[in-house]
């Protein structure tokens, strides 16, 4: 299960593995308490980063200024900032591993 935590400003973290330099950006599915996504962009100048955004503002209906890095600006084991309460978040994030076939418990 995603492990996502509530920020004292009502946001959340949530943990994102990324698989740079892909053929096509895609969720992965889950690793541990992290989602897990490849992105078709180079890990170099931000490229990859910038990409993730995008991506998770497309899958969660965000804005990309909703979605921030807090950690792992070089690392692929990232934690992100969204700004959307955690229940909500949980909730979306199940609902599109539902929807694109992945086995949540």
């Amino acid at each position: 299960m995603v492990k996502i935590e509530t920020l004292s400003d009502g946001s959340s973290l949530i943990k994102v593995i990324v698989s740079p330099s892909a053929s096509k950006t895609k969720l992965l599915g889950l690793r541990g308490d992290s989602l897990k996504i490849a992105v078709n962009a180079p890990p170099e100048r931000g490229k990859a980063n910038k990409a993730l955004a995008e991506f998770l503002s497309d899958l969660l209906a965000l804005p990309k200024s909703a979605i921030r890095l807090k950690q792992g600006k070089t690392s692929r084991e990232k934690t992100l900032i969204v700004q959307l309460e955690s229940a909500r978040l949980e909730q979306k994030v199940l609902q599109i591993l539902k929807d694109s076939g992945f086995e949540v418990s």
